[in-house]
């Protein structure tokens, strides 16, 4: 496959793990009426540092890619 529809097409295919650990669900007003939803995993161990991964308009912290860097930075 080749173009640039391949760095969209191919990521949706590959598996995602859950992530581990206690996830808490923070709605922030940001306007009236409107809010950003923060979701925070806190991983089971003692972390080396911070990772913030900022999805697209139309995306979720459930969808694949998400999934797998959060999984990847804790390997």
């Amino acid at each position: 496959m080749r173009g640039p529809h391949a760095q969209t097409i191919v990521p949706s295919l590959l598996p995602a793990w859950a992530v581990r650990g206690a996830v808490e669900t923070i709605d922030v007003p940001v306007e009236t009426g409107t809010q950003v939803r923060i979701v925070v995993t806190r991983p089971p161990v003692t972390p080396r540092g911070t990772l913030l991964a900022i999805h697209g308009l139309s995306g979720s912290a459930e969808s694949g890619y998400m999934r797998r860097t959060a999984a990847q930075s804790l390997a």
